[in-house]
């Protein structure tokens, strides 16, 4: 598989230095929680390769965005339609295959859902997901809390990841994508099918 080197030396030359400075810190704070856990070796190195690539399509123009999609055929929906920056998950993760070679569902996957979630999400999915919403330049009210709950875990802090997510989304009037509230009634049903035992979703 590439190397992290390889990987960062490439999101480096692509993205603008204000993105890859959140790569960068979205990595160390994947490393920070993968390290906690005490996660095997592969998935780590799974993850930071994942969390250097999620925004890799980030600053595309929508046009550029849209035609890529097109291009790729990658079933565009009406939310993304209207919001073409929806697709820089998508559209990102078919610049890793073409560019890098990189074809592991773990990491493209979540390059593709980093942003909404979905149902049925990896490890790797999740502790990208965890990393880019906590990563040390995020200033938001809460976010120290949500570190340390990452530290103990990790069930809770992704549950918590995906309430705020909607939350947010909601209180700015942005568009709730359907794979984010799937994911947060699956989480739910889950939840209270253990009748109220700890729900392991890792």
């Amino acid at each position: 598989m590439i190397s992290v080197k390889q990987v960062r030396d490439f999101a480096k030359d692509i993205m603008e230095e204000k993105r890859f400075l959140h790569a960068e810190r979205t990595a160390q704070m994947s490393r920070e929680i993968t390290m906690a856990h005490n996660i095997d070796d592969d998935i780590c190195n799974k993850i930071e390769i994942a969390s250097m690539l999620h925004d890799i399509a980030r600053d595309m123009p929508e046009e550029l965005l849209l035609s890529k999609a097109y291009k790729k055929d990658l079933n565009i929906n009406k939310y993304e339609l209207e919001k073409p920056v929806l697709l820089h998950g998508k559209v990102g993760a078919e610049i890793v295959k073409s560019k890098l070679a990189i074809f592991d569902e773990d990491i493209l996957n979540a390059i593709r859902y980093h942003t909404s979630g979905r149902v049925g999400m990896s490890i790797v999915e999740r502790v990208v997901m965890i990393s880019d919403v906590i990563e040390i330049g995020r200033k938001f009210r809460g976010v120290e809390e949500l570190r340390g709950m990452a530290m103990e875990n990790l069930n809770d802090i992704f549950k918590r990841i995906i309430e705020n997510k909607i939350v947010y989304f909601v209180q700015c009037g942005l568009f709730v994508l359907p794979k984010t509230y799937e994911l947060w009634n699956h989480i739910l049903l889950k939840e209270a099918n253990t009748d109220g035992k700890e729900l392991y979703i890792f």
